[in-house]
This record gives C-alpha cells, structure tokens and sequence, in this order.
C-alpha cells in the first residue's frame, strides 16, 4: 500500500488516474482541505480511497500507517499545505520510505545559490516583484541578523528557514523532478543522497492530445501561464510590443493578484481590442481550443514552469520560444524536438510551418508523454517504492 499526500490541486486527477492502471486499488490518497464539508474543487475522481482532512499531526498519521501498513509516502508539491507534510515526515516511523514529487515551485525558491540563474524576475519593463520582497528581505536579514532573528522572522512571514527545509529534505529518499535534469539540481543543493525515479504529471492522453488532433492555422500569440511574475509578462510584451501582432491570449487564471492587474493595466495600454487575458479556469477542450489559435508560445521563465502548456502547444504545431537558460529549453532539444529561443521572435516569419513543426515533434512527443510510456515509469516507480526499506 502506498500512501499520497496532495492538496486539491489540478494535477491530482491525473496522478489518480494513472495510479489506479499501474497498480489498482493499492493507494491511499490524502486530500488536505480548508473545509472538510465542501466538495473538491480541482479533483473530479470518484476513487473510494480519496479521503479529505482538514487537520493532519503526527497521532493521525502513526494511526494511517497502523492501519495500511504503507511501504512508502508520497508527498505532492512539498510546499503547499507543508506543516501538515513537514510534521508527518519528522513523526513517522523511521521504517517509511518518502518520496517527493517535485513540482517546481518547492525547489526553486530554497536553492539561494541557484536562485539567481534559475528563480528570477528579468529587469525589463515593469515587472511587478511585490511577490519577491519576502524573499529579498530573508536575504538581506540572514546576513545583517542574527540567525535567532532570522528564524523568528521566516517564521512569522510564512517562510520556513533554509537549514530547517534541507533537514526535512535529507530525510526524503528519493524523487520525481517535472524534468530529469532537476534531480541534479536537489542533489547537489539539498539532498545528495536522494534517488531519482522518473514520474510525469502529464500525458498526452490526459491533456487531450492525439493523433487526429487538428493543426494550428493561426498566428496569434500566448504568453504565459499563469498570474506569477515568473512568467515575465511584461518583458514579453516589450519584445513584441512594436510589431504587427494579431492577438495576444494571456493565461492569468491563478497566481498573484497584484502581478495579474498590472498584466492586464500593460497589455490593455500596449496592445488594446488584441489583448485577451484568460481571467477563470476553463475546462481542457476549450482551453485547447485558445491553444489551437496560438501558432506562437511565449513562455519566458527562466525555470522550469508550464510544461503541460508547452507539450500542448508543440503538439498543435505551435512556435514555441523559451530562455535558454530555462532547463525546459535544453531537455526538449536534446530529445530532439523543433523548438526557437527569444532571440528567433525577430525572425518570426523565416521560422518554419506549424504542418512542418507538427509532424517532426509529434512522434518525438509521443516517445516522452504518451500514456503507455507514463504507465510503464509509473509502474517502475511502484515497484521500486514497494520494494523500498
């Protein structure tokens, strides 16, 4: 028996699903909600071992793990809901295997030495840093202040010291990183130890993306994918801001509110009637539709982020330009798919056809993302976890 750790978030599904075909009805799913009465919000499945809890400590768990006997933990997204996870992992029996599924945004803000080169917000025009204030703040405290202080100070704003998440990671064994090239990353700054195990959060299947799949036939541009300043939007919109752009579809549905209204005050200022921010979730089939108009893909972070989006767009044919500092950039290129850089915006109509994009990457895509191929990690993955001591 395996146990999972997860918030309602919309990656879960996907997890469950894929799960229950490798290795059925052997899992526990752990859902921490702000309100156990209400109904998920993100998870639609109706897996019998789905359960909510609004309050999770170390007595629950050594009663979970009486009960299941689990071999292993898994733990989605460390950082969302993390006291619950934290005091799990410090409390439970020495005898259980964790292992963290790594999402991104539970790596890249605790590396310090890597934050720089890999978490950043770029200078360009306007960019809203509000968000990174705390962040900077830390910075500037852990070496003006005493380190009591410095503690004191994580605590009260929500941030968890930086000593205090490596020793919580060191006591994870191994790992799923969104990309293979991350666990290098984890190793080399938190835990290098731990082990890595391949796992996607996505598939082709589950992202609604197969071999009938129409081709994009239309020029307008997405940028994004999501309100986080990470995304870079308003360097984006420098870049393209004095060229003869069709429509620009901006994803903004979740992330940081006050980035999200400058996002929206610029693109209103600099592009008008053309700038069409997706403000709510919307379901996939017609989210794949906005996709489907979009023949070119801004995503301008300089971390691993929007990957689903990415897979997506290469899928449709699209154009999609990347940092090349991003990893995201140079794991796709080595496994050979067409993909450009920011630089290439410049030479846009030179670039080639989406048909042409479309029928060189989809058989590349299909050979990373296909279901058959996720199962099969998926499995590998169970496996090794059963196995676990």
């Amino acid at each position: 028996m395996i146990i999972h750790l997860a918030h309602d978030g919309r990656f879960i599904d996907h997890v469950i699903n894929v799960f229950e075909k490798a290795s059925p009805h052997k899992n526990i799913y752990l859902i921490e909600v702000e309100d156990i009465k209400l109904p998920l919000n993100s998870i639609k499945s109706k897996n019998p071992n789905i359960r909510k809890f609004n309050k999770l400590n170390s007595e629950f768990i050594k009663e979970i793990v009486l009960q299941n006997q689990p071999t292993s933990i898994i733990i989605h997204n460390l950082l969302t809901y993390r006291k619950f996870k934290f005091d799990i992992i410090k409390n439970a029996p020495k005898t259980i295997h964790f292992h963290w599924m790594c999402w991104g945004g539970d790596l890249y803000p605790h590396i310090n030495k890597y934050r720089k080169s890999l978490y950043i917000y770029l200078p360009e025009k306007k960019e809203d840093t509000t968000i990174h204030i705390k962040y900077l703040t830390s910075q500037l405290l852990s070496k003006l202040a005493p380190n009591i202080f410095y503690k004191f100070y994580l605590q009260r704003k929500g941030l968890d010291h930086p000593k205090a998440y490596q020793n919580i990671i060191k006591k994870i064994k191994t790992i799923s990183t969104v990309l293979p090239d991350e666990q290098q990353i984890v190793k080399k700054y938190l835990n290098k130890n731990i082990r890595y195990l391949p796992f996607k959060y996505i598939s082709l299947e589950s992202a609604l993306l197969y071999d009938n799949s129409p081709i994009c036939k239309e020029s307008n541009y997405l940028i994004g994918n999501s309100a986080h300043p990470t995304s870079n939007h308003m360097d984006a919109f420098n870049l393209i801001a004095n060229t003869n752009v069709s429509n620009i579809f901006v994803p903004l549905s979740y992330g940081n509110e006050g980035h999200k209204r400058n996002v929206i005050y610029e693109g209103n200022q600099l592009f008008g009637e053309r700038f069409k921010p997706i403000l709510e979730f919307i379901p996939l089939d017609e989210y794949n539709k906005i996709l489907l108009k979009c023949g070119n893909v801004i995503m301008n972070q300089t971390r691993q982020q929007a990957v689903g989006n990415i897979v997506a767009s290469l899928w449709f044919g699209a154009r999609v330009f990347l940092r090349k500092e991003n990893l995201v950039y140079n794991y796709f290129k080595r496994n050979g798919i067409i993909l450009y850089l920011m630089d290439d915006l410049r030479k846009e109509r030179k670039l080639l056809s989406y048909n042409t994009l479309a029928k060189h990457n989809r058989p590349l895509l299909k050979k990373m993302y296909s279901e058959i191929v996720v199962i099969s990690e998926t499995k590998n993955l169970i496996k090794y976890l059963n196995q676990a001591t």
